[in-house]
């Protein structure tokens, strides 16, 4: 027996509106629709339409597709340090690669060409230098930019690309460190760090 009871006025309204009577019970009543155990509320109508259902999946694909995916996501700094050749050895050493690191040689020319393209939605001069990095560099090359920097380099400005890069057949795990000039983008200076 049951330690608690409805009376049997309430049980019987109870019963007469879960088993469909929602007249009885009161149409207007706010939770007038209930849920019942076979996925049907007390009217017989689905309670979740196919079309509600097929967009909460299709939101569920894309959600597991986007956290599944390893994108290389470009740091941009638009007004970056002033730095000069001191400087660079300790700034390569500080660079966080993120997800970069997680790449292998393979899969390194297509995430590039992703992170470059990211690149150019930061404006001209920042699509410029994409362009230059796409136009100088073999379309294969095992490295992709992490970090790009608009600063200053022994008082003229320039641009600082960190990047990863690997040996062949392992992981972007090595950095490298590229000053071009702002203006023209000849590379002032580079220096590589495993």
């Amino acid at each position: 027996m049951p330690a608690w009871r409805l009376a049997p006025s309430k049980a019987a309204a109870l019963r007469s509106w879960l088993n469909g009577s929602p007249a009885r019970a009161g149409a207007s009543h706010p939770f007038a629709r209930v849920m019942l155990y076979d996925g049907r509320d007390n009217r017989g109508r689905s309670a979740v339409p196919g079309r509600r259902l097929g967009a909460v999946a299709w939101l569920a694909t894309l959600t597991l597709l986007a956290a599944c995916s390893q994108q290389v996501v470009v740091t941009y700094v638009p007004e970056g340090g002033a730095y000069g050749a001191d400087d660079v050895a300790a700034l390569l050493e500080s660079a966080d690669l993120g997800p970069a690191v997680n790449l292998t040689t393979e899969e390194a020319p297509a995430a590039r060409q992703e992170a470059l393209a990211s690149l150019r939605l930061h404006g001209a001069d920042a699509a410029a230098l994409a362009d230059s990095l796409t136009s100088e560099f073999p379309p294969d090359v095992a490295a992709v930019p992490v970090i790009v920097e608009h600063g200053t380099y022994e008082g003229t400005p320039a641009w600082i690309v960190i990047e990863a890069w690997g040996d062949a057949g392992g992981k972007l795990v090595n950095r490298r460190i590229w000053v071009f000039s702002y203006g023209t983008r000849e590379v002032i200076t580079a220096q590589s760090a495993p």
